[in-house]
């Protein structure tokens, strides 16, 4: 590919080394055409050359596989044919055929073929197609669900199924399981997550608003809010005229200033009900009455600003509905049904792993 002109960001990226590298770039800007190069170059190095078959090369698509290994295997014949009397690259051209070049998924099934005996599985194990498994997933959970409704702890299950379900039926409540099920089989320990869910809920129904992880990052996201709003109250001070509305205009965001430094005193001072209280008593004064002075567009802007502080203060009231006891007491009456949630779904998932194993 030797006629192609790189550009300078493609050259980075090709001659890159010395760890790992990650290479963002939109739809058609040359990144495949980039990936062949570097494996090329790489193959090619004479201070350390590779082959071909010792490379991973994964993509999301069957068909943006096979034209990834069509274009590697154009790339390396183009050398070839400048370079007859190369046997390293003839030897490439050859290898390409068992080189992994695949989908993600494709991979992963390979190596689970190669690995079976260590996973504890068949080594005729098959791939489930999609239909077959959401009937498997239905027929193991409802049978869970009615052994379930009829166990030792049968009361404290129907309590959890109503909280969690509207109406008569625990439609909403098979739903809620089957997403967080859906949640955990990404995870590499979906039991040690859900314990920690439990744990977590448990503990907040005894800690300070801020002290959970939902309150340490509801906090955070609240500081950066009024931070920003402050930061734009100041642009709108900045740019305001010294003329007779223009002063009038500066009283106004002065007060807005003023409450958003209260507003961040009680945020550094971390106190639930006092970032609470303040937020509720938020009381804008009215942008002045127009007298002629500004034009429309200077108007709407510093209209369209005091929007922007209003919006992002405004966004936060939903969050403090409750005061700190009231926060800790739905943590504490979430926390029971939640803890049956996630031991319930932890048990569907290993019933569903082992009808899988069948």
């Amino acid at each position: 590919m030797a006629d192609v002109r790189w550009t300078d960001e493609q050259q980075r990226a090709i001659s890159a080394g010395g760890g790992r590298v990650l290479v963002s770039a939109a739809a058609g800007s040359g990144k495949t055409a980039v990936l062949v190069e570097r494996i090329c170059r790489r193959i090619t190095d004479p201070d350390c050359r590779a082959d071909i078959d010792r490379f991973l090369i994964v993509t999301f698509t069957n068909a943006a596989a096979a034209g990834m290994k069509r274009k590697i295997i154009s790339a390396i014949g183009k050398r070839l044919a400048e370079h007859p009397e190369d046997a390293h690259l003839a030897r490439q051209l050859a290898l390409c055929e068992r080189a992994n070049i695949s989908t993600i998924s494709s991979f992963c099934i390979r190596l689970v073929r190669q690995n079976f005996h260590a996973l504890d599985l068949s080594p005729d194990f098959r791939i489930a197609d999609r239909a077959e498994l959401e009937l498997l997933k239905k027929d193991v959970l409802e049978r869970l669900l009615e052994e379930w409704y009829g166990g030792p702890e049968a009361d404290a299950f129907a309590e959890t199924a109503s909280f969690f379900s509207k109406g008569k039926d625990d439609r909403r409540f098979t739903e809620v399981i089957e997403r967080l099920a859906a949640r955990c089989e990404s995870m590499l320990d979906p039991a040690k997550y859900l314990h920690g869910q439990s744990e977590a809920y448990s503990r907040a129904a005894q800690e300070r608003g801020f002290c959970s992880p939902w309150g340490a990052a509801l906090l955070e996201q609240a500081e950066a809010q009024v931070e920003y709003a402050g930061a734009r109250v100041d642009e709108l001070l900045a740019d305001c005229p010294g003329d007779r509305y223009g002063e009038k205009v500066e009283a106004v965001l002065l007060e807005d200033r003023e409450y958003l430094n209260a507003l961040h005193a009680a945020l550094d001072r971390a106190e639930w009900d006092e970032v609470r209280s303040c937020l509720r008593a938020r009381a804008a004064r009215s942008f002045p009455r127009r007298d002629g002075t500004w034009e429309d567009g200077r108007i709407a802007y510093y209209k369209a600003g005091r929007e922007t502080i209003k919006d992002m203060v405004s966004e936060l009231l939903p969050y403090f509905a409750w005061d700190e006891r009231g926060v800790q007491e739905s943590f504490a009456a979430i926390a029971p049904p939640l803890s049956m949630l996630c031991r319930f779904t932890e048990a569907y998932l290993a019933a569903l792993e082992a009808e899988k194993r069948e």
